[in-house]
């Protein structure tokens, strides 16, 4: 017997913040729209039966659970809803892949592993109702008088390199140097470690906060990014960077962005400031749980056009403003519900 129902699995021991973030929305979304969705670890036995849908929210080379793959077996109609920040080595096979971005589409190309359309995230509405008063009471006790970056992003072993913390740092000294002590950058982040590969930038102007991204949650993310004059998309490699949208269109805050996909595809000039890019390379990372290597295809941009761009919002703040409120009366095109209900084309009913 095939059950007319849509399979969202995940796993317990694999967990990526926007990943899980993805499969939650993706659920939420079509049971908007009256399709049974069964939303569970691959190892639950009820998602043993037949489904006639499954979609599959993972990344791109890592796809080697054999618990995963054997249920999976089951579905009629398999989607592999799948991203990348590099190159793909090992591809998935037997689905039918839709992917959130430009950029993941161009790896798919690099060797001609077919996928049959974008569809890209969204921010959820209903997570960026926060109360205002408090985030500026927040601004006031981060940043004071003074304007207030913000930036988010895990500080791991395999994101040491690619969230572009290095080139961040070199860039807020180059601020301090032109405009003094105007601004303050509030970086969440994994570990406090990350402190010290600071290489001499003053401490008044960073504030990393702890605990990490993996234990917030959603609202106080969602708080922080009102707090802030602007965000900062400082990575280095990314599949699509859902803060950057979410601060964007989610709070109508500013994005300094690098000027590539993922970032272009949602992100221009009248809504945010693009840094040039200006050389890429790629490096392979040896993990533990991958026998095959990972690899990343690191986008440099251009750290003085990045400075750049964090003075201008200083010197010009009601400018950054205005770049942030045409971002907010946009954000309906934006949201979970305008993005994922695309996946009910792909779904067998």
């Amino acid at each position: 017997m095939i059950f007319n129902k849509v399979w969202i699995p995940f796993t317990r021991y694999y967990h990526s913040p926007s990943l899980y973030r993805v499969r939650s929305h993706l659920n939420h979304v079509l049971s908007s729209l009256n399709i049974q969705t069964y939303y569970s670890p691959t190892h639950d036995l009820w998602a043993t039966a037949k489904m006639r849908n499954a979609i599959l929210v993972q990344h791109l080379n890592m796809h080697w659970d054999p618990v995963r793959q054997e249920v999976l077996s089951h579905s009629v109609n398999k989607i592999y809803y799948g991203m990348t920040e590099g190159v793909i080595k090992n591809p998935p096979s037997g689905f039918r892949i839709i992917v959130p971005s430009k950029y993941v589409a161009e790896e798919c190309e690099r060797i001609s592993l077919k996928y049959e359309t974008i569809i890209p995230h969204g921010f959820d509405p209903h997570q960026f109702n926060v109360d205002n008063k408090k985030a500026q009471a927040l601004h006031e006790k981060i940043a004071g008088d003074k304007i207030m970056f913000y930036c988010l992003g895990g500080y791991t072993e395999l994101n040491q390199l690619r969230k572009g913390y290095g080139e961040l740092f070199k860039v807020i000294k180059i601020v301090r140097k032109e405009v003094g002590n105007r601004f303050v950058v509030y970086i969440r982040t994994l570990y406090p470690f990350i402190i010290g590969t600071m290489d001499g930038v003053d401490l008044t102007d960073v504030v990393v906060i702890n605990p990490s991204t993996y234990s917030v949650s959603d609202y106080e993310i969602a708080l922080e990014m009102t707090a802030c004059d602007c965000y900062l998309a400082s990575s280095l490699a990314e599949g699509f960077c859902m803060p950057a949208l979410e601060a964007s269109y989610g709070c109508g805050k500013p994005v300094i962005y690098p000027d590539a996909s993922p970032y272009s595809d949602y992100l221009y000039p009248e809504v945010g400031y693009p840094v040039p890019m200006i050389r890429e390379k790629v490096v392979k990372y040896n993990l533990p749980h991958i026998s095959y290597g990972y690899y990343v295809r690191i986008r440099y941009w251009d750290i003085e056009e990045f400075a750049n761009a964090m003075i201008k919002v200083i010197e010009s703040p009601n400018e950054a403003c205005r770049k942030g409120n045409k971002a907010y009366a946009n954000r309906f095109s934006w949201t979970i519900y305008n993005t994922y209900n695309r996946f009910k084309t792909y779904i067998d009913l």
